[in-house]
This record gives structure tokens, C-alpha cells and sequence, in this order.
């Protein structure tokens, strides 16, 4: 069966006319159209469809017949199909209708022109590294995964966080600080460049390990292979720190251990031939905005 699913959370009502392009374009392509079902709640009665959509949920097995998944939203919205693909191998393409995208590219005013090259061959898939944590629980189930980043913060604001880490069972250091994000190449340009860390290119097989307000003035970013094994002991003085798996949070005691590295699956990225990483950088990043370019 053809079929293309589409992913959102929300959506503003000045989008819908956006998403009306993009769901009529799927029909006229002679796909199906398979809505989450949150979203398809949504958008009941606001959007046409020439044929009744199929609707899937977070464990629907149904997404894994789709050509492709549309995700209507942010980044933050990229960021959950993650979890709903899970291992199918499905590619995603994100439209917009957010505010940095850097992973949604599309913007609204290039979508039709987006799906010209879509459904004409005219893109190329992009894999993506994804970074897992193992914390001998089952905390996070099986969305122990991220596109971006696993980070290790302090819950309370009181004091900080001791992080000791190992690579490859070689001591390494220990970070006093407010936490630490160990970041894919894709998860360089969120949380970590924000904490100093360096821009990686996407295919860059490294992880990038940033330390958060570090409370040493020599702590900066490393760049390591992806084949590294990281191991991460964390000591608090209050009850409780937290671990974020992209946007999947938990809460966990002084004393935990874990360990993280490479997924076992990489993330299928769309990226359409009008697009590219650099004029992506350079443009969300303003580079170049300069006179005397």
C-alpha cells in the first residue's frame, strides 16, 4: 500500500492552509494519507481529505509501510518522530512550521516546491547517527534513543553536579558543573552549541561531550569517534538530577551510573537537492551578514 504518514502536536490555525497544501499533494500523488492520531484530533474538521486517512498511534506498527513520514511542526516535533519510526528505516522530512529548523527545513513559503522535488526523485536521505543511554533500568524503556543529545542536568538549583566520565574505560575527567551533554553531529547545532560547543558536519562520526557552566575555567568541548564507549557516574548533593533523552526526561538518585554510545539504527533524514547543511548553517546562523558581502 502507498502511503505517507504525517506527524505533528499542534498546529496554528495560520498553518492550516499550509497543511492542506501538503495533504492534498499526497492524494493527488496517489498515496494514502496515514494522520497520528493526536494530530488527526486536531485537525478534525479543519482539513479536506478526498479519502478517509488512516490513523496510527505511538506502538501502531502501520508506520512502517509508509514511503515516507511528513513531520508538520519544529524541530521539537522532528525531534519525536524518532520514537514513533522507531527502527522501520522510514525517511522523514520536516516542514516548518516552528521557528529555527534546523532539522525542519522546509519552510512554508517553498513548501510546493519542496513536494515538486519530492515526488520526483529529487532528494537524497541523510543517515543520521543516533546516541543511546543504558542505565541497567528500564527508565526509558525502549526511547532510550536520541537524535540530538543525552544531557545530564541538576534538578535543584542549589548546587552542582559531579560527573565523572570514562571513554573507553580510560578515566577521562570529572566535570563540576550544572550538567553534561554528550551530543551527535545532528545534536552539534542545539543544546551543545549553546554551551560552546563546536558545529559538526552531519556525516562526522563523532560525538561531541560539552560540559554545562562548568565551574573550571580550562573545562571546554571534546570531539570523540562514535564508536566510544562512554561511561558517566553522577554524585549530587540534593535528592535528585535529571537525564534528558532528547526530550524524554527522568529523574535519577546520587551515585547512578551510565553508559552511552552509538545506537544500533541511524535516523533517515530527507533532505531535498535545493537544500544543503551549509546554506542551512549559514542561513538559520546569519553568516555572512556582512557589507561587504
Amino acid at each position: 500500500m502507498n502511503i505517507i504518514a504525517v506527524y505533528g502536536k499542534d498546529i496554528n490555525d495560520n498553518h492550516l492552509d499550509n497543511l492542506q497544501m501538503i495533504i492534498s499533494r499526497i492524494e493527488k500523488e496517489n498515496f494514502r494519507v496515514a494522520v497520528y492520531s493526536d494530530f488527526f484530533e486536531k485537525i478534525s474538521g479543519k482539513i479536506t481529505f478526498v479519502s478517509e486517512p488512516l490513523v496510527f498511534g505511538q506502538e501502531d506498527d502501520m508506520v512502517s509501510d509508509a514511503k515516507f513520514l511528513f513531520s508538520v511542526g519544529g524541530d521539537g516535533t522532528m525531534l519525536d518522530t524518532v520514537h514513533i519510526i522507531k527502527d522501520t528505516a522510514v525517511p522523514v522530512l520536516g516542514f516548518n512550521f516552528g521557528r529555527m529548523g534546523f532539522l525542519s527545513i522546509v519552510r512554508s513559503d517553498f513548501i510546493e516546491n519542496t513536494l515538486d522535488q519530492i515526488f520526483t526523485g529529487k532528494y537524497e536521505i541523510e543517515h543520521r547517527c543516533l546516541i543511546k543511554v543504558e542505565c541497567g533500568t528500564d527508565a526509558f524503556k525502549n526511547c532510550n534513543y536520541a537524535l540530538n543529545e543525552i544531557c545530564f542536568s541538576r534538578y535543584y538549583p542549589y548546587s552542582m553536579l559531579s560527573l565523572k566520565i570514562w571513554v573507553n574505560d580510560l578515566y577521562f575527567n570529572t566535570y563540576w558543573s550544572d550538567g553534561l551533554i554528550l551530543a551527535t553531529p545532528t545534536g552539534s547545532t542545539a543544546y551543545s552549541l549553546s554551551c560552546g560547543g563546536p558545529i559538526l558536519y552531519p556525516d562526522t562520526k563523532s560525538f561531541v561531550i560539552s560540559p554545562m557552566a562548568s565551574h573550571n575555567l580550562t573545562a571546554r568541548s571534546f570531539v570523540i569517534s562514535d564508536d566510544s564507549k562512554i561511561t558517566v557516574h553522577v554524585e549530587c548533593r540534593e535528592p535528585d538530577f535529571c537525564v534528558n533523552v532528547d526530550s524524554i526526561a527522568r529523574f535519577f538518585k546520587s551515585n547512578s551510573s551510565f553508559t552511552v554510545q552509538k545506537n544500533d539504527f541511524d535516523f533517515n533524514l530527507i533532505r531535498p537537492y535545493s537544500e544543503n547543511f551549509l546554506k542551512t548553517i549559514r542561513e538559520k546562523l546569519n553568516w555572512g551578514l556582512d557589507v561587504r558581502n
